[in-house]
């Protein structure tokens, strides 16, 4: 699908108004395109594909992923966050880089540290069943945002859209069941900051279900 670099933006990362009558959209849209739209520019990033939605746990109990997505010979087990500025304590971007670099670090911390319950974020260190493609994969978890994520030590002039973070920076924050899990550490990814890289406004994306939803959609409206 294509997509509107500036328009998803201003849509998702400044707090916008509208009529009381109507109340926002975001949460509509969101639940129609926001999780595909996340994976879907991991993936353009990755030069990789969705193997499967949802990651299944591998004991008997445990909470699920989003996302296997496969890249070469990588394997990604994937937790999506739409998180934006319309999330609740979600913080306005603002567009001069300092700015920008602030909102993204503070994100970290707060996304990390606060997060009520903390297997919203933490889960992601779980034990998966592989899937049968994965052959002898090791899988490499992923925490993909829709939000800036910058890590503190970062003062370059382009923020990293993606980093990898270690899970011992954060062990006063992790619950104790992920504590002595296989996975050390977390690649992290911002779909915001991704799609500030680019220089045309308008990108393809793989959305396949969302594709799927707006054609379910169309049919309902004619």
């Amino acid at each position: 699908m294509k997509i509107n670099r500036d328009r998803l933006l201003a849509f998702y990362d400044k707090r916008q108004e509208w009529p009381a009558e109507t109340g926002s959209p975001v949460s509509a849209v969101t639940g129609v395109m926001g999780e595909d739209l996340v994976l879907g520019l991991l993936c353009h990033y990755l030069g990789g594909k969705i193997l499967t939605y949802r990651c299944k746990p591998s004991g008997r109990s445990g909470a699920w992923l989003d996302a296997w997505v496969s890249a070469g010979k990588q394997l990604y087990q994937v937790e999506v966050k739409n998180w934006s500025a319309h999330s609740a304590g979600g913080l306005k971007v603002p567009s001069d880089l300092t700015g920008l670099r602030n909102v993204a670090q503070r994100n970290l911390i707060n996304f990390f540290t606060k997060s009520k319950p903390p297997e919203r974020i933490w889960k992601v260190l779980g034990e998966m069943s592989l899937p049968p493609e994965a052959g002898t994969a090791k899988p490499i978890p992923v925490l993909a945002f829709w939000a800036p994520v910058a890590e503190q030590k970062s003062n370059s002039a382009n923020l990293p859209w993606c980093f990898e973070c270690k899970v011992s920076d954060f062990l006063n924050a992790v619950p104790e069941r992920y504590q002595n899990t296989p996975h050390r550490k977390i690649q992290i990814f911002s779909a915001s900051l991704y799609l500030r890289s680019m220089r045309g406004n308008n990108l393809n994306v793989p959305m396949p279900r969302a594709e799927a939803r707006l054609q379910e959609l169309g049919k309902l409206l004619e």
